[in-house]
């Protein structure tokens, strides 16, 4: 009963096609602090930014951004097809230090979040399954670095960027 009422409050609560041009952007990142950390937010305007956090190999925090536009909105249409798979206790269930992570934000100043942790969590694979037939294409990327980590790098979805 309690997953009932779960899936009837996620149901309305994740926006259909109707509500769709209400989005402002779709956000998705993976990884660890310690093992580094790459988000992607993708806005309406068809602005792309890729966040990856300091790791082994790279003592910065390097952007990179370019323009892709329809992604967010594409992005949105997929997740639409998934929403029922992604219940919001996961790390209640499951936290070992890893993030996957989903977050569209709305005109409104709301969100929805999903958040996974552990292997093959819910998340994960909604995110798996949404890149085996969509991808953002990268043309004329703009860099830039950040000395350290800069401030949100880890949980870039959370982050105003």
């Amino acid at each position: 009963m309690k997953y009932l009422v779960f899936a009837a409050a996620l149901a309305t609560a994740l926006p259909t096609a109707s509500f769709a041009q209400d989005m402002m952007s779709v956000c998705y990142s993976r990884g660890s602090e310690a093992e580094g950390v790459s988000g992607f937010l993708h806005d309406l305007d068809g602005r792309a930014l890729r966040i990856d956090s300091p790791n082994s190999s790279e003592e910065r925090t390097r952007l990179t951004e370019w323009q892709d536009p329809g992604f967010a909105q594409e992005m949105l249409s997929q997740l639409i097809r998934y929403e029922g798979d992604m219940p919001a206790d996961l790390l209640a269930q499951c936290d070992d230090g890893w993030r996957d992570t989903i977050v569209v934000r709305y005109d409104d100043g709301s969100s929805i979040v999903f958040e996974g942790s552990c292997a093959r969590n819910p998340v994960a694979q909604t995110l798996d399954a949404i890149f085996a037939t969509t991808a953002s294409t990268v043309v004329n990327p703009t860099r830039s670095y950040i000395d350290g980590a800069a401030e949100g790098v880890y949980a870039p979805c959370f982050h105003n960027w």
